[in-house]
C-alpha cells in the first residue's frame, strides 16, 4: 500500500495543476513523458537534469 504525504510532490503538483495558476508548469507537467520512464531511467533523468544546471550556472 502506497502512503501519500500531503507535501509529496504528487500531491503538490496536482494542487498546482488544478489551481490553474500555473499554466506553462501545467503544460510542462501534462506533455511529460517521465511517467513512461522506470524509477531508475527517472532518477537518472532528475540527476542529469540538475547537473546540468549546476554546471551552467559556474563560471
Amino acid at each position: 500500500m502506497a502512503i501519500t504525504c500531503p507535501w509529496s510532490m504528487t500531491a503538490m503538483s496536482n494542487r498546482l495543476v488544478k489551481s490553474g495558476n500555473y499554466p506553462i508548469f501545467t503544460k510542462i507537467v501534462m506533455e511529460a513523458g517521465q511517467p513512461n520512464l522506470s524509477r531508475d531511467d527517472q532518477f537518472r533523468y532528475g540527476l542529469q537534469r540538475v547537473l546540468d544546471c549546476i554546471a551552467a550556472a559556474l563560471p
